[in-house]
Formats: structure tokens, C-alpha cells, sequence
């Protein structure tokens, strides 16, 4: 198992299991899946296709806060599990659709955001996000949302609102310095340039960074805050 902070070179195996009879229907373009795994906590992948979507829009925020409710509903009270959130294969999670939303869609937008960031900070379960490629904006809230980030090392995160005259929203000016530091994160937020894995690694910001296929990594990550949930509310980074 890869300790926290380091490069995985690892090639352990990850198989997504078949889907089970009865495993509830999703939005198009999302799909749940539970991981086979030989003893240890049951972990969940859910994956998502962004290419269904022009950007992190509105539908996608309520498709994601649907996954998540799923993912919710086949964990059940089992004290013990976890979820990794991924996008498919090949595929990253874009930023903030472009043009931007007009006013009113742009507040829809971001009340959606702020609530689905919320459900991922307070999630029954520890989440580890699998970024790719590059995650920006509405994204990278998301990823300092969950538990825990691995990434390949040609993975890039960004929080450009400040270049597009815009403040990055669900939660990250308050997620982003808890996880990194109040420098740190200002820096990122204020010079809205993208950081590349490596760099992210040294911040904080990454647990993982993976030179190989990252799910792997990802799924063993998942396992062991299962293991050990990481603190949760007021006493989480």
C-alpha cells in the first residue's frame, strides 16, 4: 500500500465488479458500481461522463447529487465502506460551462453547487476524488470536498474564477486554505493558473499521485479511510 504523500507506482489490481440485479437506474452518463475486494471494506465507484454535459452545469450537479444519493442508498447502514468519484475513462471533469450562464442561471448554478459540495463534506462514508486531466473551477471544489485526491501525474488543478471576474465557489475559499494553508490557497485562487500534480502533491492538495492507471491507487486510498475514517464537520482540514 502506497503511504500518504508519495508517488504510486503501484499495479494493483481495481476490477469493477458487474453490476448487481436491481442496482437502482442513474442519470445518463452516470454509473455506480461496487468493487470486488478481497476482505476489507466494500467501496464504491461512481463515475460520471462528461461529455453528456456542455461544462459543469446545472444538469450535471443535480445528476451528481442523484449518483450520490444512490450510492448512499446501496451503502445502507453499514458503518464500514467508502466511495471513490471519478470520470469515465479517458474523460475529465470540465469547468464552468462557457458562455457563462446569464444571472439567474449563474445563481441556480452555484446554490446547486454549494449543495452538492455539502453532501460530499457530510457523506456517511469517506469520499476519495480521482482526478483527471484537468479539474478546475466547479470541479476542484468538489475534489477539496472529499476525504481524499489521488491523480496521475499529467493531472492539473485550477481555480480560475478569479480570471473570469468571479469568486470560486461551492465552499472552496473556505475548503481550499483548511486543506493547504491561507497562502497557499490564496496564491492558487488569486493567480487562477493550474497546478500540475507533482506540485499539488507538495501542497496538500493531492494524497496520491500515481505514474500508472490511478484507480488502483484510488480504490486503496478509499479502502484504508474506510479502514480509518478521516475526522469529519468541524475537525476536518
Amino acid at each position: 500500500m502506497t503511504q500518504s504523500g508519495a508517488i504510486d507506482s503501484t499495479d494493483e489490481a481495481g476490477v469493477i465488479a458487474d453490476p448487481p440485479h436491481g442496482l437502482p437506474d442513474l442519470p445518463e452518463g452516470l454509473h455506480l458500481r461496487p468493487v470486488r475486494s478481497e476482505g476489507g471494506a466494500a467501496v464504491l465507484v461512481l463515475t460520471v461522463d462528461p461529455t453528456h454535459h456542455t461544462g459543469f452545469d446545472l444538469s450535471l450537479c443535480r445528476a451528481l447529487t442523484q449518483g450520490l444519493a444512490k450510492a448512499a442508498e446501496m451503502h445502507g447502514t453499514d458503518a464500514h465502506g467508502a466511495l471513490v468519484l471519478a470520470a469515465a475513462a479517458g474523460a475529465a471533469l470540465r469547468g464552468w460551462p462557457l458562455p457563462m450562464p446569464e444571472a439567474g442561471q449563474a445563481v441556480a448554478l452555484g446554490d446547486a453547487l454549494a449543495a452538492l459540495t455539502e453532501t460530499l463534506a457530510d457523506f456517511p462514508i469517506p469520499v476519495v476524488f480521482l482526478a483527471t486531466g484537468l479539474v478546475a473551477g466547479p470541479a476542484a471544489a468538489l475534489a477539496v470536498a472529499c476525504d481524499g485526491r489521488v491523480a496521475p501525474q499529467t493531472a492539473r488543478l485550477a481555480f480560475p474564477e478569479a480570471g473570469l471576474g468571479l469568486c470560486p465557489a461551492g465552499g472552496a475559499t473556505q475548503r481550499l486554505p483548511r486543506l493547504i494553508g491561507v497562502e497557499q490557497a490564496a496564491r492558487l485562487m488569486v493567480g487562477a493558473r493550474p497546478v500540475g500534480a507533482v506540485e499539488a502533491l507538495a501542497l496538500g492538495l493531492l494524497d496520491r499521485v500515481v505514474d500508472t492507471a490511478p484507480m488502483p491507487a484510488a480504490l486503496s486510498l478509499a479502502r484504508s479511510q474506510a479502514a480509518a475514517p478521516p475526522p469529519r464537520g468541524p475537525d476536518r482540514a
